[in-house]
């Protein structure tokens, strides 16, 4: 899978080193994105709901109950 590309590999701050699937999207003239780990666990989770329109209110109670959580960005 290496040899032809289909993964390729990443290097993640806190998961180490590891292999991700390569994009087969290829636009002429244009160069690829590289890849990029997905998002931990509640790391856009505050950022989400705002842009959906809930009030810090509302976002301040889910997150006190335990409903939702927010990950602490890395230090």
């Amino acid at each position: 899978m290496l040899a032809s590309a289909a993964l390729i590999p990443l290097d993640d701050p806190t998961a180490g080193a590891t292999l991700t699937v390569n994009s087969p999207i290829s636009i002429s003239g244009q160069d690829k994105v590289p890849p990029r780990m997905p998002p931990g666990i509640g790391e856009h989770t505050v950022s989400v709901l705002r842009e959906a329109g809930f009030p810090e209110q509302e976002i301040d109670l889910l997150l006190r109950s335990g409903a939702i959580v927010q990950a602490k960005p890395p230090a």
